[in-house]
């Protein structure tokens, strides 16, 4: 969710304010942008901290401050951009793999879950279970195929202000047989819908999570809407479009 900002060299400062033979005192300073767009604002982040020597003469941490900015709305902008890091990680994963088996999909949200999994909803068996992997491929004419992605839809819908504690948002994709090698291939839609949950705590990539997904089981079509389907022998790109 935060990071710094591409080929800045001031994001992280560290300022000592009082040192002991068994005691520090310091403060840090981070400038960090928030989502995936790089001409975001950018924020700063303070925190102080107090370090002591434990009974093993090891320094520890037994104290800190985090300074918060009380006109940011950390909640509701947490909320716009973690759709764009969610399908960001999507593309990241897949972009640059062909062949590219169904299951290894629901890795992207791995970091975004709370304890490395997430329910997820069968649209054949109309079945919730936890998972960590997809394994389910394309089938046509009584043959099952690996899938590759080729597009993504992203929905861009206004989000609700304040933010709630639980938000869903959708998420659709265009995929064809791995093994596809006909000029005009049989294209599937599915639509993936993510059910996000607010803690009140800090984990990777911030403070939403993903609890629960829901896949569309694919329905075909043979000329998608989409504008753009860019094609390489070695490399598959997924493009983002409106369709």
């Amino acid at each position: 969710m935060w990071h710094g900002k591409t080929d800045a060299n001031d994001t992280f400062e560290l300022q000592l304010i009082e040192i002991k033979e068994d005691r520090l005192v310091g403060r840090v300073t981070m400038k960090l942008q928030m989502g995936t767009k790089e001409d975001a604002d950018v924020h700063k982040w303070e925190f102080k901290f107090a370090a002591g020597i434990s009974e093993l003469n090891t320094w520890y941490f037994n104290k800190l401050d985090v300074l918060c900015d009380a006109s940011i709305q950390y909640k509701d902008q947490s909320l716009i951009n973690i759709r764009d890091i969610i399908a960001a990680q999507f593309v990241n994963e897949l972009k640059y793999q062909n062949d590219t088996p169904w299951y290894s999909t629901v890795e992207f949200v791995r970091d975004f879950t709370k304890h490395g999994h997430v329910e997820l909803t069968d649209c054949v068996k109309d079945t919730v279970t936890k998972t960590s992997q997809i394994d389910l491929f394309t089938k046509d004419k009584n043959t099952v195929h690996g899938t590759k992605f080729t597009k993504y839809q992203l929905d861009d819908s206004a989000v609700p202000s304040p933010a709630p504690d639980t938000y869903q948002f959708k998420l659709k994709t265009i995929s064809e047989a791995a093994d596809e090698s006909s000029e005009q291939p049989v294209e599937h839609v599915h639509e993936w819908t993510f059910d996000l949950k607010w803690i009140d705590s800090i984990y990777r990539r911030g403070p939403q999570h993903v609890a629960n997904i829901q896949v569309t089981c694919g329905y075909h079509t043979s000329n998608s809407q989409l504008a753009v389907n860019q094609r390489s022998p070695k490399k598959q790109f997924l493009s983002h479009r409106q369709w």
